[in-house]
């Protein structure tokens, strides 16, 4: 059954950061991984004047570009994606973390720095763990950014396995 853990925290706190050290120590554990930016603005996905973008403003309801290794799917959504989707999505894959948003009760990773914001979200309904570079008072486990091999530890032993 696949797992979902969130990786939450303000713009340009080190939430790449963080998810970076966090994939390959979960694969090291043996877990295959799916990793899912979210953004709550609107982007032009793909390349305006590209085929694909062509074929899109051509009427094709999905489109996509296929390579030998690597398949980029262009798909309009008609309710907003839920977090719960992600799950159905990335069905063959044993972790689906998120980075970016949190929801329902997700267990969920708090990225925290004293020069951009170190005061805990009150939105975050299940937050398991924070990963600061200045202590903080919060209700989860604390990691430094040093730390980060052990949060992949912990995320494992009590939401993986």
């Amino acid at each position: 059954m696949t797992k979902l853990i969130c990786i939450t925290g303000a713009r340009h706190i080190g939430k790449t950061t963080v998810l970076e050290t966090l994939i390959p120590a979960i694969i090291r554990n043996g877990y295959t991984v799916a990793a899912v930016k979210y953004s709550t603005h609107a982007h032009e996905l793909d390349t305006p004047g590209k085929n694909s973008w062509r074929l899109k403003k051509a009427g094709a309801e999905v489109t996509a570009m296929v390579t030998p290794k690597e398949i980029a799917e262009y798909r309009p959504v008609t309710t907003p994606i839920k977090i719960s989707d992600f799950i159905n999505l990335y069905r063959e894959f044993d972790v689906v973390l998120t980075e970016g948003i949190s929801q329902d009760n997700y267990p969920t990773v708090e990225i925290l720095r004293k020069d951009v914001n170190i005061i805990p979200s009150n939105e975050i309904i299940n937050r398991v763990a924070t990963v600061s570079d200045t202590p903080v008072e919060t209700n989860s486990k604390m990691f430094s950014f040093d730390q980060l091999d052990n949060l992949a530890e912990f995320l494992i032993e009590e939401f993986i396995n």
